[in-house]
Formats: C-alpha cells, sequence, structure tokens
C-alpha cells in the first residue's frame, strides 16, 4: 500500500466496502481510504469521495485533504465510537450535548436532500472527541425523502436502557410519535421537539 506523500501505513480497520489506513502526511496523522478488493461494490469510493467534497462546506464528516484513483485521504479523527462513548461517559449533560450535536448533523443533510444510510446503527459512524464526526459517506445518495434525523430517533429509542442509566429519560411513545411528525414535515418545529424531548 503506496500513497505518495503519505508515509508510515498501516491497515487500521476493515469494513465489508472499504479498508482503512493510518498513516503520516507530513505531520499530520490521516486516515487513507481504499476499496476493499473483496467487495462486489462499485464506485463506492468515488461517491464517498463526491460526498466528502460537497459536505465540507457545512462542516459534516472527515476533513477530505486529497484523492486519486481508487481512494482518499481525509485527517484521522481521534476519539471513540458513539456506543462506547455512552457507555463509558457519566455526565448526562454532556451525552445529551453529543446527542443533540448528531441530531443537528442529521437534520442538516435531510435539508441537504441528502441520505447517509445506517443512522439507525451508526456502530462505525459516528466518532466522539474534541468534535462529532460522522463517518462513512461510501452509501451517501440525494433522495427526496431523507431519514437521517429519524433513523437516529430509532437509535436512542433502542439505547432508551442504557441511556436512562445514565440519568436521561427516553420516551419512547412519544419520541416515535416526534419522529413520524417529523418525517412528514421536516421543519424547524418539529425537529425542535425531537431535540427538547432529550
Amino acid at each position: 500500500m503506496k500513497i505518495k506523500g503519505v508515509t508510515g501505513l498501516e491497515l487500521f480497520a476493515k469494513g465489508k466496502r472499504g479498508l482503512i489506513y493510518t498513516g503520516k502526511y507530513g505531520k499530520k496523522k490521516v486516515a487513507v481510504k481504499v476499496k476493499n478488493p473483496k467487495s462486489e461494490a462499485l464506485g463506492k469510493i468515488k461517491n464517498e469521495i463526491s460526498f466528502l467534497q460537497k459536505l465540507g462546506k457545512f462542516r459534516i464528516g472527515p476533513k477530505l485533504l486529497f484523492s486519486g484513483k481508487g481512494f482518499f485521504v481525509y485527517e484521522f479523527v481521534e476519539g471513540v465510537f458513539i456506543k462506547e462513548y455512552l457507555e463509558k461517559e457519566t455526565s448526562h449533560v454532556r451525552i445529551k450535548r453529543v446527542l443533540r450535536n448528531v441530531f443537528e448533523q442529521c437534520a442538516r443533510l435531510d435539508k441537504l436532500g441528502i441520505n447517509k444510510e445506517e443512522m439507525h446503527n451508526p456502530y462505525k459512524h459516528i466518532v466522539v472527541g474534541e468534535k462529532i464526526v460522522l463517518l462513512d459517506f461510501e452509501r451517501a445518495a440525494f433522495t427526496e425523502k431523507p431519514h437521517n434525523v429519524t433513523q437516529f430517533v430509532q437509535y436512542v429509542i433502542r439505547n432508551r436502557k442504557l441511556l436512562g442509566s445514565k440519568g436521561i429519560k427516553v420516551d419512547k411513545d412519544k419520541l416515535i410519535e416526534l419522529g413520524r411528525e417529523y418525517k412528514n414535515n421536516l421543519n424547524k418545529a418539529n425537529f425542535n421537539r425531537i431535540l427538547n424531548i432529550l
């Protein structure tokens, strides 16, 4: 694995469609994503590059540095995945702040008409550190009916016991109702009702 200008490349993670390497670009720690040779999915790297270029203007996703045929390089995102964060964090105030931040990024995607996918189970799609960063846009697509917020509502509901143990009560029925209202009308008022329930 060689990328011009990037040194010390090491395999970091394997996904169904992509492989992630880490290395150094100057003094900066970076990640390099390439197609998993075992994947039969076509055009996913190219698709992700396109969406990261668009979303960088809105401060969504990791910072794309450069790309080439079949790969792209971005700033490595320090932090932990969201499930680990929720398990370890003891402050309900900080947890709420993180959840609201993710909801706000999801709402921005909805407003842009972009479906990220996987937000109902963002196992390795949200890193919490100094910043809260959404990862993995290989399946992203433009759509008339985006559902990033409503998918993340599902994630919050599914983790309500864990959140409850941290002092955050999740009213499942109310959240389902608010999610349905937002789905029918993606306006700011309906979105704020979801935020305010947390």
